[in-house]
């Protein structure tokens, strides 16, 4: 029988897919690099894959932007 696949290797995986996909649409993205340079020494795994998503669904990982230059 196969070892089961942890929680923290899906995780992980999945924070790698969602950082491809920022990647492929928006390159160099201040915030994506922001993620990438935390994750994993300020940022956990959930928080990394979380604002990922926001990211890629919004095209920011903030709620609500209050003024743009």
């Amino acid at each position: 029988m196969a070892d089961p696949i942890s929680l923290d290797d899906t995780i992980r995986s999945e924070v790698r897919r969602e950082m491809e996909i920022a990647r492929a649409k928006y390159g160099e993205n201040f915030e994506l690099l922001c993620i990438e340079g935390s994750w994993g020494d300020t940022i956990d795994d959930r928080k990394a894959l979380q604002l990922l998503r926001s990211l890629n669904r919004t095209g920011s990982i903030y709620a609500k932007v209050i003024c743009r230059v």
